[in-house]
């Protein structure tokens, strides 16, 4: 998705970037799915939701002041969840269950993605507030420091997001596909 965010002078081009990698796994029951999202997970865990902000600008000086004159704000998603290679050889009973399962999966992994999209929210809106600086060395230290900080922020909201609910197991991913797993 891309946009362009104009107000006054200050041209603010925003761009996201969603993208899923697949593990294969194979098993045609519970018990072999779930050894097989241990064995074959990222990092030990089922699945992981990685994001990334990249932000650029431009300023311009002008007598008693700075100008931010041009921002653009990337971000970048990344997903990697498991595929059952041979979902459909095994029992339409196994197949239902791991559909619900993988459901809740990915909404928890969703919800790590809410927390960047957020972030990058927050990030472009305050690229539009924080338009103009006494100097531009100020001004460049208010824009380092509010990513900085949004940042931060999301990502510890991210961390506490996975202590709340156990990597998932709160909501219901402690089916027997996850016994043994966690997810990220």
């Amino acid at each position: 998705m891309a946009g362009w965010l104009l107000a006054g002078n200050l041209v603010a081009l925003a761009q996201d970037d969603l993208d899923t990698d697949y593990y294969l796994v194979y098993g045609s029951s519970s018990a072999e799915l779930a050894l097989e999202l241990t064995r074959k997970g990222p990092n030990g865990f089922v699945a992981h939701t990685q994001w990334n902000i990249k932000s650029r600008y431009h300023y311009t000086e002008l007598a008693g002041g700075c100008m931010l004159d041009y921002s653009n704000v990337d971000l970048d998603i990344r997903y990697t969840m498991p595929k059952w290679a041979d979902r459909s050889q095994s029992p339409i009973a196994l197949q239902e269950e791991w559909d619900n399962w993988y459901a809740r999966l990915q909404a928890h992994e969703s919800k790590h993605a809410a927390y960047a999209r957020k972030a990058y929210a927050e990030i472009q809106q305050g690229f539009l507030l924080l338009s103009y600086g006494e100097d531009c060395r100020s001004l460049q230290d208010q824009l380092d420091s509010m990513t900085k900080t949004i940042l931060a922020n999301y990502t510890e909201q991210g961390r506490l997001y996975d202590l709340r609910t156990e990597h998932g197991k709160t909501e219901g991913l402690d089916s027997s596909f996850a016994d043994h797993s966690n997810t990220d």
